[in-house]
């Protein structure tokens, strides 16, 4: 659960971030610093979330397996 609610929050800096980029676009005009900005952010966030949902699944998978190889073990 715990990694979830950090990916939500990920998420929502990403947001965050991306509205700025798109501010920062608006008032100075520069297409250029703006997708630059966005593929940047972009990258480094899809980067970020998949290594992150990559380790909780993994964390989630070792915290299961010795509660089922202890199970068997007593059965």
């Amino acid at each position: 659960m715990n990694s979830d609610l950090f990916c939500i929050i990920c998420s929502l800096f990403s947001a965050v971030y991306f509205l700025s980029c798109l501010l920062s676009q608006l008032f100075t005009f520069s297409a250029v610093y703006f997708l630059s900005c966005l593929l940047s952010q972009l990258f480094t966030f899809l980067s970020r979330l998949i290594s992150l949902c990559i380790t909780s699944s993994e964390s989630r998978k070792k915290n299961r397996k010795p509660d089922v190889e202890t199970h068997h073990k007593k059965t």
